[in-house]
């Protein structure tokens, strides 16, 4: 898996950075089309929705959520999806309060935006490393240093071989 994982890292950190805000619009687009009912918002409903993205850009690496994920559990994970939503909604609510422009927003819109957009995120991560721990399991096993083709060193077993016996996957 770990040469799977550095042969695709770069790239699937590029997707996330994009995927993440392009799922921080399209939870406001739906949560528009359940609660008032209409695919097409406002100009002041599109202006809030770049400026979450904008600031979801910003407050994912800022909490780590583009570092390595290996030895760190989901949960962590979760934890820092929580963070950065909870970052964008008080950035955004203070910003809303501050330029007296809340009354202009649907409570029960922003309400569905922000919790659906934080499910929809755990969601995702979580198919993300369901995909990873599936695609490290197609991939074949190949022994280095063995002296012998039936040498294979299994996790957590007791090798007969050479102790310069590894295992490398990919």
């Amino acid at each position: 898996m770990r040469s799977l994982l550095k042969n695709y890292a770069s790239r699937l950190d590029f997707a996330l950075r994009v995927v993440d805000p392009l799922l921080i619009v399209a939870t406001g687009y739906v949560a528009h089309r359940i609660y008032l009912d209409d695919w097409d918002p406002p100009a002041r409903y599109l202006t809030a929705l770049a400026a979450a993205a904008f600031l979801g850009f910003a407050a994912f690496p800022a909490v780590g959520l583009y570092q390595s994920r290996r030895g760190t559990s989901f949960v962590d994970e979760v934890a820092g999806l929580f963070l950065a939503w909870l970052l964008i909604a008080v950035t955004g609510g203070a910003f809303l309060f501050l330029a007296k422009s809340g009354a202009q927003f649907s409570r029960g819109w922003v309400l569905i935006w922000i919790v659906g957009g934080f499910l929809l995120h755990v969601a995702s991560r979580a198919a993300v490393r369901l995909l990873l721990r599936m695609s490290s399991s197609w991939a074949p096993v190949r022994t280095a240093g063995a002296s012998s083709p039936g040498c294979a060193r299994r996790r957590g077993a007791v090798s007969r071989c050479a102790r310069t016996t590894t295992t490398i996957r990919g």
